[in-house]
């Protein structure tokens, strides 16, 4: 099995500008957990921009991400499946990083815990859970991946042949536009 290797380069030996993150939470029900990932990240990333999307529930969390301890934006999005086609929520995540507009989205969900704030600069367009216990993609769609990354960048390698960009990913701000364009994700054949 590959292993997905972290890049050494820590926050201290950077010279760089440290990349500003936006947290991106479509959400459902499961309201403290909601609420504990928001003040988690509040702690760490107090001048971040937290984007609750709830697509579908019934709680309205307008009022509480006005409260300073939570200091978050809140949309309501239509309810929709998109496990079997999952259009709509390229739509919904691009629309979410536009608003968030910062150089990489932290996709969020209920059961994230937020231990510290990150330690180790980005080093690629996503990154995310170490889920080897999971599965591998198939070949045809390992396949099918690579081909239409070579179309944008010849030299696109599919490093994790997992699922892995679950909450608690990072995703390039960039990539997300590029990648969930409508001109680009109605091309795939889901």
């Amino acid at each position: 099995m590959p292993r997905l290797v972290q890049p050494k380069l820590s926050l201290s030996q950077s010279s760089d500008p440290e990349p500003t993150f936006g947290f991106w939470f479509p959400i459902f029900g499961e309201e403290a957990n909601v609420l504990r990932v928001v003040g988690e990240v509040r702690q760490f990333y107090p001048d971040s921009p937290i984007l609750l999307l709830q697509d579908g529930g019934n709680i309205d969390y307008s009022k509480v991400c006005q409260k300073p301890q939570y200091g978050c934006m809140f949309e309501r999005a239509v309810a929709e499946n998109s496990r079997w086609n999952p259009h709509s929520w390229f739509r919904r995540m691009r629309e979410g990083a536009q608003k968030l507009d910062s150089d990489y989205v932290i996709y969020l969900e209920p059961d994230v815990k937020v231990k510290h704030r990150h330690q180790i600069q980005p080093a690629y367009d996503a990154g995310g859970v170490y889920d080897n216990y999971n599965g591998p993609i198939g070949d045809v769609t390992i396949a099918y991946l690579t081909k239409l990354g070579r179309e944008r960048n010849p030299g696109f390698q599919l490093r994790w042949t997992h699922f892995g960009l679950t909450g608690g990913c990072y995703l390039r701000t960039e990539a997300i536009l590029d990648a969930f364009d409508p001109a680009n994700y109605e091309r795939l054949d889901f």
